[in-house]
C-alpha cells in the first residue's frame, strides 16, 4: 500500500510518498481502507517537531487523525461493522 511517511522533522519536503506493508490490526481495532484524509493543524505541529514534547513518533512516521474510508476488514472482538 501507499503511504506519505515522514522522514524527520521538518518542512513538507521530509514527507515522501512510499510503499509500505499493510498494517497490522489487533482483536479489537478495524482495518480502514482510506478514502480521503485532511491536514490537521496538529499534524504540521507534529512535521515541524513543535509539538514533539507532546506527540512523540518513531520515523518513518504516518501523521494523520482524520479520515474518511471504509472498514476492509475487522479484528475478531470488533461488532457492528460488516466485513
Amino acid at each position: 500500500m501507499k503511504a506519505a511517511l515522514l522522514y524527520s522533522y521538518g518542512d513538507s519536503e521530509q514527507l515522501r510518498y512510499d510503499e509500505i506493508p499493510p498494517p497490522k490490526y489487533g482483536d479489537n481495532e478495524v482495518l480502514v481502507k482510506m478514502h480521503s484524509t485532511s491536514i490537521n493543524p496538529i499534524d504540521v505541529k507534529i512535521r515541524s517537531g513543535a509539538a514533539k514534547s507532546r506527540f512523540s513518533i518513531e520515523f518513518p512516521a504516518i501523521l494523520g487523525r482524520d479520515l474518511s474510508g471504509e472498514v476492509a476488514e475487522a479484528g475478531r472482538n470488533v461488532q457492528g461493522f460488516p466485513k
